[in-house]
């Protein structure tokens, strides 16, 4: 559930990846960069889901992390396979 200011709303809102067995944090991210919450390592071309969830609701899409994720990295480039 969003909090409610007296300004307006904000929602709540947390994203994760799925990569085979493996789960990382997102700590931000638009349209064509996530900044990952943790340090990892993965291949270019690394197919993932990404699980984004607004206020309880959850959404999900099959994403590629075009150049991988190289150690002490958190911004990554990626595209989406399959749209929400």
């Amino acid at each position: 559930m969003g909090i409610h200011r007296e300004d307006g709303y904000s929602a709540a809102v947390a994203a994760y990846l799925d990569v085979g067995s493996r789960r990382v944090d997102i700590a931000k991210m638009n349209r064509d960069y996530l900044t990952l919450a943790e340090s990892c390592e993965l291949a270019p071309n690394t197919e993932a889901h990404l699980h984004v969830i607004v206020d309880g609701k959850k959404t999900s899409e099959t994403i590629l992390l075009d150049d991988g994720v190289a150690a002490g990295q958190r911004e990554v480039r990626y595209s989406v396979l399959a749209p929400f």
